[in-house]
């Protein structure tokens, strides 16, 4: 939610109300919104650096804690033996 409220802000994405918008999302999407860990936070920082950005690195590290599959559509991540989708 939060990468999104920021592509928001800078202009990147269109949403009249983020917090209507994660609201319907929560209702209407069959997903699990996770928490990071403080194990997680640890882990972002042990990935090799083929990613720079820390938040990023963090959902890399949960994708691969949990065994998730991360809804992404950079390429860097693919660089990290987690499973990835992107339509």
């Amino acid at each position: 939610m939060w990468e999104i409220a920021l592509l928001k802000k800078k202009g990147r994405i269109e949403i009249d109300d983020i917090h209507s918008w994660k609201e319907e999302l929560i209702l209407n999407f069959p997903a699990k919104f996770i928490e990071p860990s403080i194990s997680d936070m640890i882990d972002s920082t042990i990935l090799p650096d083929f990613h720079k950005d820390p938040f990023d690195r963090l959902l890399i590290a949960q994708a691969g804690n949990m065994g998730a599959i991360l809804v992404t559509r950079d390429k860097l991540i693919s660089n990290y033996s987690i499973k990835t989708f992107w339509i």
